[in-house]
């Protein structure tokens, strides 16, 4: 694990959000919630807040397996996320074979207009953040 700081925090009814000194937005779902529209909007305004404009890496962890997704919530995070709060990318870091699979046909099907992958392993997806961060910014 890297060193960092938290420079602003926030929680919503799904997540712990942390916007942190190294150029990334850590994001923690919590355990068993499931994710509607109203949440994903929820979540979405609590980045905007937190990024007020500037870019940053975005890292996703679930706090215990998975993450679920009403297929409502999906479909709208789907058509909104790319123009709902700036970000550089998107790393997910998931543990299960099964749920990587779905996240990367998820990816597949998004067409989003940053770089998005699939983790399993959570300094990986940390490091890939930082590199994509520095880049952005000419560090």
């Amino acid at each position: 694990m890297s060193n960092y700081s938290v420079i602003k925090k926030a929680e919503t009814e799904t997540a712990y959000i942390n916007l942190c000194d190294d150029g990334i937005v850590r994001v923690t779902f919590k355990k068993d919630k499931e994710i509607h529209p109203t949440q994903v909007q929820e979540n979405f305004d609590a980045y905007n807040h937190l990024i007020n404009g500037n870019m940053y890496s975005f890292l996703y962890l679930p706090e215990d397996t998975t993450v679920v997704y009403s297929a409502e919530g999906l479909q709208f995070s789907k058509e909104n996320s790319a123009k709902a709060f700036q970000k550089i990318c998107t790393a997910v870091v998931i543990k299960s074979l099964a749920h990587r699979m779905i996240a990367n046909f998820y990816n597949l099907t998004f067409n989003a207009k940053f770089s998005y992958k699939v983790f399993s392993d959570y300094e990986e997806a940390e490091s890939w953040c930082k590199d994509l961060y520095k880049k952005h910014h000419n560090l």
